[in-house]
């Protein structure tokens, strides 16, 4: 899984979610947000378009980034 954050604008960040989201992978998305927080942006969007499957874990590891 390749989690892609990208600008846009001063103080928005996107971060691109694709595949699935379970436990062999939420540990990707853990650590993408602490790069885009730094610094703190005004504004962040999950863009979940590219989600297969979410199980309860992907679900978790969403719930510290908003």
């Amino acid at each position: 899984m390749t989690v892609v954050t990208t600008s846009a604008g001063p103080g928005h960040v996107i971060i691109t979610v694709p595949g699935d989201l379970d436990l062999a992978t939420t540990e990707f998305l853990d650590a993408e947000p602490g790069q885009a927080l730094d610094p703190v942006p005004n504004s962040m969007v999950v863009e979940l378009n590219a989600v297969d499957c979410c199980d309860s874990t992907g679900l978790s590891g969403l719930l510290p980034i908003g």
